[in-house]
Order: C-alpha cells, then structure tokens, then sequence
C-alpha cells in the first residue's frame, strides 16, 4: 500500500477545551449586576470580547445607553443578553427596538421580575433563540434558558444562557464552551497516507511521556 507519512507537526498549539482562547463561566450570583447583563462573542474564535450591565430598573438613560452599546456592535459578533433581578420598568423604546433588531420576539413583553435569556447575531436576526418566562414570585418563578451551538474552523463552541428567579435569589449565567474531542486540528504536512482506523499520538512539546494522547482516525 501507499506509504504513511510517519510524523508532522500541529500548525498551533490544541487548546484547553477545545477552544482558542479556553471556556468562558459567569455566574452573577452576590454581584450587583440588575437590568439587561451582556456579553459580545467573537463568532469565530467564541472568545468573549466585550460584556456589559445596564440597570433598566434605575433610570432610561440607562436604557439609552443600552441601545447605543447594542448599535455600535460590529455586524456578524454574537451577542448574548439576560436578564437579572428587574429589568423592565425602564427599558425604553429605543433599547426594546435595537434588542428586536437582534431578532427578539419577547422583549417587547418582558416585564416585572421575568427571567429572560437571548442569543442573537448582529446583522442575522432569524438566528436568534430565546426564552421568557413569566414572574410567579422570588421563590418558584424558575430558570429561563437559552442555547446555541456556532461551529467555526477548530469545531463547534456552545453558548448557553440562563435568567432566573429562584430562592429568593435573582441570577443569570453566560457560559461558552467548545468540545476537546471533536477540535480540528490542523497540520503542517499532507496526511492524505492516513486512513480512517489509524491511529495517531499528538505528543506534548514536554519530554513528559504521560502527556503523549493516543486516538483513532
């Protein structure tokens, strides 16, 4: 048979969790972070480049400022949106519009204490996934929760979302997370020679035997 390419080399480093620049966890439990919580992602590295609050509940202007993060977002990053504790008594026309932009079909009936999560890409509003829930009290309202999966050129990322009232306690969470055993790796020489069945070693730069990893085409 055709002779197999007996080593190459990785073109970069294969990271932490599959992604580029590792995972991403926030939990804003005992922060003060009330009204509409962001966090911006690069669509092709799943990195998080940008996060803000905005407390609706306090004042319009800071629904107007809102509106004016959420327009100077370039188009195609993800953006991730939740609501934490009250989020609604003011959040003004101006911020319901750009969020609907995004291709929210809830903001405009959000209101006192609802749990709400989104997921959106700017410029694509027909990618947008969401969900909100009605507020019951700060004991049982329940978690509202929403996930999408973005695949790019190492694999896939998932981005989950979460709003809640439970307990008494208010919370949202923002996580971002790739899978370590689908990553594309990429490789310096042609390995067209390897066939499905083979089986490879992607050994570490270290002369640390036990980091050698050994998997099957």
């Amino acid at each position: 048979g055709k002779p197999k390419l007996a080593w190459t080399q990785l073109t970069q480093t294969v990271p932490a969790g599959g992604m580029p620049k590792g995972t991403y966890f926030y939990d804003s439990f005992n922060k003060w972070t009330r009204g509409i919580n962001i966090r911006v992602i690069d669509e092709t590295s799943g990195s998080i480049v940008d996060s803000a609050d905005f407390d609706t509940y306090e004042s319009e202007e800071q629904s107007r400022r809102l509106a004016n993060f959420l327009d100077h977002i370039p188009s195609s990053r993800i953006v991730a949106l939740a609501a934490n504790d009250e989020a609604s008594r003011n959040l003004e026309a101006s911020a319901r519009s750009k969020i609907k932009e995004l291709g929210s079909a809830e903001v405009d009936s959000l209101g006192y204490r609802e749990p709400w999560a989104f997921i959106g890409v700017k410029g694509d509003p027909s990618s947008a996934v969401e969900q909100r829930i009605p507020y019951v009290d700060t004991d049982t309202t329940g978690t509202a929760s929403s996930s999408k999966r973005f695949h790019s050129f190492f694999g896939f990322f998932d981005i989950t979302v979460t709003s809640e009232w439970l307990g008494g306690q208010a919370r949202c969470t923002f996580s971002v997370n790739g899978n370590a055993s689908e990553h594309v790796i990429n490789l310096k020489d042609d390995v067209t020679s390897w066939q499905p069945g083979d089986h490879i070693v992607l050994a570490s730069t270290d002369y640390d035997m036990e980091q050698a990893e050994e998997f099957q085409l």
